[in-house]
């Protein structure tokens, strides 16, 4: 009787042990599908940012400044 009550206290204690194991790695795989959601996003907008810059270096080029000193006219935004 001694053998069966170890051997069910140590099963229960494994099982328990690995429910909280599957339960952190549930948690684990829905933090890496969050970030690659998120990493996308940024991935998205820093392409967005870097065609903004590219506007913003061509507008700001200097020909383009020389130019508009000559004609004396100022863009407003």
């Amino acid at each position: 009787m001694d053998g069966i009550n170890l051997s069910i206290m140590v099963g229960g204690i494994i099982s328990l042990l690995l429910s909280v194991l599957a339960y952190f790695l549930h948690l684990l795989i829905l933090d890496f599908r969050k970030m690659r959601e998120e990493q996308r996003e940024l991935r998205d907008l820093c392409v967005w940012l870097k065609a903004e810059q590219r506007i913003i270096k061509e507008w700001l080029r200097p020909e383009r400044v020389r130019r508009q000193d000559e004609r004396g006219a100022t863009d407003t935004i």
